[in-house]
């Protein structure tokens, strides 16, 4: 009997969800003008005062959502083929995820000023948004050690490096915003790129695999 996770629509939902969620920053500026997404993090379209936060807030969790699905079918997946150390490593990575999305989408913490000004600096809410950020680049990293090397060596170097990668533009969107310069937004998108691209990677390689 097929399992409800056993369909290549259920694993389409990671690469979905993957793509809704990096054109976060197209859809900013399409229905927000006076977003800069090079200068601004992402999180300032979902500001405690930014008049739009309904939509944002609405759209990112629908992307969200998406790929939590596809995570937890994985994780049966893993069940299912018995690779318990896979299993509880794409387990802390969907739990690291929606702990993080809840942070930076589900409440209000800061206002658009807090967030949109360079000459503010580093502030608490930032720096809790970039201590989350390292955790999931270790995690990330760590799918890649839970694969076999040798059977499937593009998954183990994909993970591997995305996570890597995630866990230096981490740190260098903390030496920006120490120093107030105006990129963060773009680092921001490649911390959040480096995340996203090995889930549409693995969605896409489950997807052929089901078709098979």
């Amino acid at each position: 009997m097929q399992q409800w996770w056993q369909n290549k629509y259920i694993w389409a939902c990671g690469l979905l969800g993957s793509i809704l969620m990096l054109l976060t920053p197209l859809i900013g500026v399409l229905n927000w003008p006076v977003y800069a997404p090079l200068k601004q993090m992402s999180v300032i379209l979902t500001a405690r005062d930014q008049p739009l936060r309904t939509l944002f807030v609405g759209y990112n969790l629908v992307a969200t959502l998406l790929i939590v699905i596809f995570l937890w079918a994985w994780v049966q997946f893993c069940s299912y083929k018995r690779l318990t150390r896979q299993r509880q490593t794409v387990l802390n990575l969907l739990v690291g995820f929606i702990v993080l999305q809840i942070l930076r989408w589900g409440f209000p913490l800061v206002g658009m000023a807090q967030l949109s000004s360079v000459t503010d600096r580093l502030n608490w809410y930032i720096l809790l948004l970039l201590v989350g950020d390292a955790l999931l680049a270790w995690l990330v990293g760590r799918i890649g050690q839970s694969y076999n090397a040798n059977l499937q060596p593009s998954l183990t170097n994909m993970w591997r490096l995305s996570g890597g990668l995630m866990l230096i533009f981490t740190g260098a969107l903390l030496i920006i915003q120490l120093l107030g310069w105006p990129f963060a937004g773009a680092f921001d998108e490649l911390i959040n790129f480096m995340l996203l691209w090995p889930i549409m990677y693995t969605s896409w390689d489950f997807i052929q695999k089901t078709w098979q």
